[in-house]
């Protein structure tokens, strides 16, 4: 009896740990609401400038996800969102932060514009923190 009762606790414990991991855990779908997810794009993918895309991701129940993009363009290039679903965000100075409010898909429309000068091809740069205060992935893109 006192066997059983040892296995069964075993069980449970190892259960509620693995649990605890799945908790925190963070996917990545291809596409969201909105388009294609830039956060599965690789270091140098070039965007459309007149195509949407989505910001999203599928958090754990204690998943924490950010998000920073650094404008990189040598004029006014620059990016513009909508329809803000898990998101809170940050205002535009350069760079602008966005961090995930809820668990569950999260989800943000997001558009890059060219410029109108003599640049016309925005690069930002996209720093993903995933349940860290250190950059998990880096991703250099362009439009």
């Amino acid at each position: 009896m006192r066997l059983l009762i040892a296995s069964v606790f075993i069980i449970v414990l190892s259960t509620s740990f693995s649990s605890c991991k799945k908790s925190k855990e963070i996917s990545f779908p291809t596409t969201g609401s909105f388009g294609e997810n830039i956060l599965l794009k690789n270091n140098g993918d070039s965007l459309s400038n007149i195509s949407s895309y989505s910001l999203t991701a599928d958090l754990g129940r204690k998943a924490e996800l950010k998000i920073i993009i650094t404008n990189q363009s040598l004029s006014n290039e620059t990016w513009f969102y909508t329809s803000v679903d898990g998101w809170e965000v940050s205002d535009y100075s350069g760079k602008q932060t966005f961090t995930s409010s809820n668990n569950g898909i999260i989800d943000l429309d997001i558009e890059f514009v060219a410029g109108t000068g003599t640049y016309l091809e925005g690069r930002c740069q996209v720093d993903i923190y995933e349940n860290s205060e250190n950059i998990t992935k880096s991703i250099l893109l362009n439009w």
